[in-house]
């Protein structure tokens, strides 16, 4: 799905904030439930050595390692500063094979798509549009395109860089 939903779909949309918007403004997010696997409480976390700044480390979760991520700079936005409460952990994709959560300030509440009004604003990278909760905006995200990002962010050298590292020296 790109951009505004479609006519007469019904999704269901798991709303959250960021820690970095100031208190009086927060800003809100929202991804399709279908890509939540779960909200946790985040465990402790072990870094990732040279990581990207996006990765937030590692942790277990029920036995799984979980990479934990901050979506704040694939948004464009300052990392966050605030104190991160909860990890949404987000469903695997066909091609990926590890679990990822985003860690976010608060998860709050489900929203059916009528519930965020009309489509107010053209769809970014990581959105697919965003829509009016109580007057103020709700950035609808696009969980393929948020790990896209993120693996971008990982600059692996190509194969005919990595050889001709390895006959120059």
């Amino acid at each position: 799905m790109t951009g505004a939903p479609e006519p007469g779909r019904t999704a269901s949309y798991l709303t959250f904030e960021l820690g970095t918007a100031t208190p009086t403004a927060p800003i809100a997010y929202a991804l399709d439930i279908a890509s939540v696997l779960q909200v946790v409480e985040p465990e402790p976390v072990a870094p990732v050595p040279l990581a990207p700044a996006a990765i937030l480390g590692i942790m277990s979760y029920h036995g799984r390692i979980v990479t934990l991520f901050d979506p704040a700079p694939l948004l464009g936005l300052e990392a966050q500063k605030q104190s991160l409460t909860q990890v949404v952990l987000l469903r695997q994709r066909r091609t990926s094979t590890g679990t990822l959560g985003m860690k976010v300030k608060r998860a709050s509440e489900i929203l059916l798509t009528q519930a965020l009004g009309a489509p107010r604003a053209e769809p970014g990278s990581c959105t697919l549009f965003v829509g009016e909760l109580s007057g103020r905006a709700v950035h609808v995200l696009d969980a393929e395109a948020l790990v896209d990002a993120l693996t971008q962010t990982f600059a692996p050298l190509s194969p005919a860089t990595h050889a001709k590292e390895h006959t120059d020296e």
